[in-house]
């Protein structure tokens, strides 16, 4: 309770919750509301005063922590190889450092020459497409040409053996125009034996004689 709540007549201290008066003499605990919540909290955390005491749960499993984990040499050892594995990196990129340095030096004249590389180095790309599309064409071009000529080529061969066909036709035929020829003669004198009958008989031999001649 509060000390306001108490009151002072004579001196004897009175109180509703007491069942009698106090005189001064008398010895009074009085305790602070939150008292009750300190030793529910007490009772909460009580077993773990008990954990954590030298040899409790907690401080076992901590024993057992620092025990299965790194040795301070074993640390220091894994710290010194970091060290030595950072230096080393660095030493690898003063190379690459100095390298970057020479490639700059090398290729300074050229950073002029290229312009603005989103301009010059495309319009130069697009002249060299449009070459080469123009190659592509003439190409194209050249492959239907040559399917052309292999045709006109087939057609000449084709047109050619005709021609020897027609020469070889043509030999026949001025062959058969001259047996034909001598045919005529030959029927043209028969004619003329038949016309004149008086000398058939001699005509008729002569006609024997020349018609196996004709014919062969």
């Amino acid at each position: 309770q509060l000390i306001s709540a108490y009151t002072s007549t004579g001196g004897v201290f009175t109180h509703g919750e007491f069942s009698a008066q106090l005189a001064l003499t008398d010895k009074v605990l009085i305790v602070h509301p939150s008292v009750a919540r300190i030793l529910d909290i007490y009772a909460d955390t009580h077993e773990l005063q008990t954990d954590w005491a030298n040899g409790g749960r907690l401080d076992n499993l901590l024993d057992a922590i620092t025990a299965a984990g790194p040795t301070n040499t074993q640390m220091e050892t894994a710290r010194d190889a970091i060290i030595t594995e950072v230096n080393a990196n660095e030493t690898k990129i003063d190379v690459i450092d100095t390298n970057v340095d020479d490639i700059e030096a090398d290729t300074s004249d050229m950073q002029p020459k290229l312009g603005t590389p989103a301009a010059d180095i495309s319009a130069d790309i697009a002249a060299i497409k449009a070459i080469v599309d123009t190659i592509t064409g003439r190409v194209t071009a050249a492959v239907a040409t040559a399917t052309a000529l292999a045709t006109v080529d087939g057609n000449v061969d084709t047109l050619l053996t005709r021609i020897t066909a027609a020469v070889a036709l043509a030999s026949s035929l001025s062959t058969h125009d001259t047996a034909l020829t001598a045919a005529k003669a030959v029927i043209d004198a028969i004619k003329t034996i038949v016309d004149t009958p008086a000398n058939f008989m001699a005509d008729l031999t002569t006609l024997e004689t020349r018609l196996p001649a004709a014919l062969s």
